[in-house]
């Protein structure tokens, strides 16, 4: 059977640019299907089934509807400015962002990142629900990412006059559990869907432009209108390389109280899905950023208060002990510093440093086995540890030696 290639649709649509002005488009989207026209058999199905909510599920997506919808993503992408980038690029990206490796070799056209289990290495067709199912595909070989989309959440399909008249018998499903009949809305009866399929549009964009284009002027917008994806970024997947993310995640856990908001300790010191420990460098130094903007004690307290935690862990509950006091040197590095060279001027900086407080809980035999520890390895390249190891032993019972 020949290959043909159609024009199925003309997208009109509009991206709200960072700048806040619209950017009116229209795009032809050119896709390959057969004289069956899968696409539109796709879409067909889809538009049968109708817009059913998360709890009576009547229509089940598969490969088919990804193969379907991609190819218009990748054309919007296109229309709109977005320049592919090279297989090796992108695999270097993809690392850096999601932490997977992409295998050329393999046959696997769509990866899966879940922002609910960062291991979970299964694919779930379906749209996201933000409930059972919340994450991304990355579509190799055409090298950008994009959510699961019905194409009615991306398509105007009532333009066409095959589509127009397509949605008229009732759909009705029988709720096994309620023993009644559930009628299922028609896609056309969803309120907003117009805006949603806007937004939809503008989040491909931005995403894409942001992450494999080098495009910063979208990493504001990101911030503003794709909050839940940027806050996943960093606290799942530990993506670290933009500082508006790090600090509106540092400053969405400060909305908790300090006490709370140390919790963020356990987005800077992660496990790996291979269990090995990293440190999330950039994330951790993003507290100096806010804290120097906001001039508040309160944005490094959590880093002192999640120290204590660490202190009081048993080894191997979650961190062997050469872990632990790596952890608790990554984080005396930022907060000690600050401390000595501010306490005297403000008020809550507490009586101790990090590592005032860690030679004080321990026995002496074991604060001399630390800081043996932090001398064999260098200091782990840390600027401010060793004076600030000489600091810590300058404590009294007074307190602070300055």
């Amino acid at each position: 059977m020949d290959i043909k290639r159609v024009t199925l649709f003309g997208l009109l649509f509009i991206i709200t640019g960072c700048n806040g002005q619209e950017k009116k488009k229209d795009s032809n989207v050119n896709v390959l299907t057969n004289e069956t026209g899968s696409m539109k058999t796709i879409l067909a199905n889809q538009l049968k089934k109708g817009k059913a909510p998360n709890d009576h599920r009547n229509y089940d997506y598969t490969q088919n509807d990804l193969d379907a919808i991609a190819p218009i993503l990748k054309d919007i992408l296109k229309s709109n400015g977005f320049k592919t980038i090279s297989n090796e690029e992108f695999n270097k990206k993809i690392k850096i962002i999601f932490n997977r490796i992409i295998d050329d070799k393999s046959n696997t056209k769509f990866l899966y990142a879940n922002f609910q289990d960062k291991c979970d290495r299964s694919i779930k067709y379906f749209p996201n629900d933000f409930a059972e199912v919340y994450g991304t595909f990355i579509i190799k070989g055409d090298n950008f990412i994009s959510d699961f989309f019905a194409i009615p959440q991306i398509v105007d399909y009532q333009k066409y006059p095959e589509f127009k008249n397509a949605e008229k018998d009732k759909i009705i499903v029988y709720d096994e559990i309620e023993k009644t009949e559930i009628n299922i809305p028609h896609w056309k009866d969803i309120k907003n869907l117009s805006e949603e399929r806007s937004k939809n549009i503008q989040v491909l964009l931005a995403r894409n432009m942001y992450l494999f284009n080098d495009n910063k002027s979208y990493a504001l917008w990101l911030k503003l209108h794709d909050q839940e994806f940027v806050r996943s970024l960093v606290t799942v997947f530990g993506y670290e390389e933009e500082s508006i993310f790090n600090e509106f995640v540092i400053k969405d856990y400060l909305k908790n109280g300090v006490s709370e908001s140390s919790k963020i300790g356990d987005v800077i010191f992660v496990r790996n899905c291979d269990k090995t420990l990293s440190i999330k460098e950039k994330l951790l130094n993003s507290h100096i950023a806010v804290f120097q903007e906001t001039n508040d004690v309160k944005v490094l307290l959590p880093l002192k208060y999640y120290s204590s935690e660490i202190m009081e862990l048993k080894d191997n509950v979650r961190y062997n002990w050469s872990e632990k006091v790596k952890i608790i040197a990554y984080l005396a590095n930022t907060f000690d510093p600050n401390f000595k060279k501010y306490h005297a001027k403000q008020e809550n900086w507490g009586d101790l440093t990090i590592l005032a407080d860690f030679r004080d809980f321990l026995e002496e035999s074991d604060w001399s086995k630390v800081v043996l520890e932090y001398k064999k390895n260098n200091y782990y390249g840390l600027s401010n540890l060793k004076e600030m190891i000489d600091y810590a032993n300058k404590f009294d019972s007074v307190g602070a030696p300055d």
